[in-house]
């Protein structure tokens, strides 16, 4: 009688945990999971890289704004 009361107290210790990893696990994964696109400087990285692709910006101007962006400037 005396194993059903630690098999009880494992089943529940047991499920409590899997309860704490399913809430804590995805919120884990959602934080590092950013596309590049936002990690990397978000919608204003791209359009910087798009206009300087197209010849509208020089190498120089690029480089200031990228820096801006990046919080380097």
């Amino acid at each position: 009688m005396g194993w059903v009361w630690v098999i009880v107290v494992l089943l529940v210790v047991a499920t409590i945990i899997a309860i704490i990893l399913a809430i804590v696990l995805p919120q884990r994964r959602a934080i590092g999971s950013a596309p590049p696109t936002v990690r990397e400087g978000g919608a204003a990285r791209r359009v910087l890289d798009e206009r300087y692709a197209r010849g509208e910006i020089d190498s120089e101007e690029y480089r200031t704004r990228r820096d801006l962006l990046e919080g380097r400037g």
